[in-house]
């Protein structure tokens, strides 16, 4: 029998994450193709491709399992209206199946994990080793007999908060406005010098957009944007006004061109503060064109990234 050297820590945490979208495949409901056909006529109107749809499955939150389209091209004059789109085209799951998913998706990643620290996946072993089938890796084989499929968390992301948020002094409109807070220090992961994160808030009448700084300490920390309601305040946007989030999703990568999401409250809107920025457009007015966003364009952040938190269940 011949001997291969065992997969790698990037074959295998791929294989792990091919798994795990079977399984949300699997329970994911029927594609309402009458939708996506009445979206699709647009697009042919205007010469161009409609994308998707396309399966959600990374961000751990009401959403997961739901497929969507997009069209990042404008549509002028269109009977539909004009902008791009952001649209699902699936119903949700239910409650159980994305417990389900949860808990088979902290499985999956606790047996790459253990798999990872057995050092069989080391660069500097090199001994060559059996290679086992694809299941040996599967974390439904390997934990899933001993986990009990329990609600593990309520919420997409655990998130570290202050008892609570300082408020700024009533202040005018500021390019640049900044909230230092003081957040605790995650357990596990403890950064000795405090991180920044952006939020770049175009608003109506302005063409350059105002700056929120916020500093944090824990590598986790989600921020809620409508945490920052003074700043808010300052622009004279309410926290129910409807905004769009400037994003990319990962065939993006390629060259592709950011797109805003379709208009939605900043209520129960996160954003892991490891992106570093956010570009938000107030959507009375204040999206900027096309030359004027160009400069943040890196700063977009991977649709998948974000989370959005129900108001029950909302922090």
């Amino acid at each position: 029998m011949s001997l291969l050297l065992p997969p790698t820590v990037k074959a295998l945490r791929s294989d792990s994450l091919a798994n795990f979208r079977r399984e949300v495949t699997s329970l994911s409901k029927p594609v309402d193709w009458e939708r996506v056909l009445y979206r699709r006529g647009r697009c042919e109107r205007h010469f161009h491709s409609l994308s998707g749809p396309e399966l959600q499955y990374k961000p751990d939150n009401g959403n997961r399992g739901r497929y969507f389209i997009t069209c990042r091209q404008e549509h002028p004059g269109d009977i539909q209206g004009g902008g791009s789109l952001f649209e699902y085209v699936s119903a949700p799951l239910d409650d159980d199946d994305l417990r389900f998913l949860r808990d088979i998706k902290r499985a999956s990643d606790a047996a790459v994990k253990d798999a990872v620290a057995s050092g069989i996946y080391s660069k500097r072993n090199r001994r060559r080793h059996r290679r086992p089938g694809i299941d040996a890796y599967d974390p439904r084989t390997i934990y899933r007999p001993t986990i009990p499929l329990v609600l593990r968390r309520t919420t997409p992301m655990t998130r570290s908060r202050s008892p609570s948020i300082p408020r700024l002094p009533s202040v005018s409109r500021s390019p640049s406005v900044q909230i230092v807070e003081s957040r605790p220090r995650s357990p596990s992961v403890e950064l000795v010098e405090p991180l920044t994160f952006c939020i770049h808030a175009y608003t109506q009448g302005h063409s350059s957009p105002s700056i929120c700084e916020i500093e944090y300490h824990d590598a986790d920390y989600v921020v809620m944007l409508s945490d920052y309601d003074t700043f808010w305040e300052a622009l004279g946007v309410k926290l129910n006004d409807l905004i769009q989030i400037l994003v990319y999703r990962d065939i993006d990568r390629e060259g592709g061109t950011p797109f805003w999401t379709s208009p939605d409250s900043m209520g129960g809107i996160g954003v892991p503060a490891r992106c570093g920025n956010v570009v938000i457009a107030d959507d009375r007015g204040g999206l900027p064109l096309p030359s004027g966003v160009a400069p943040l364009c890196h700063y977009a952040v991977d649709f998948e990234d974000l989370q959005f938190y129900s108001s029950a269940s909302s922090p």
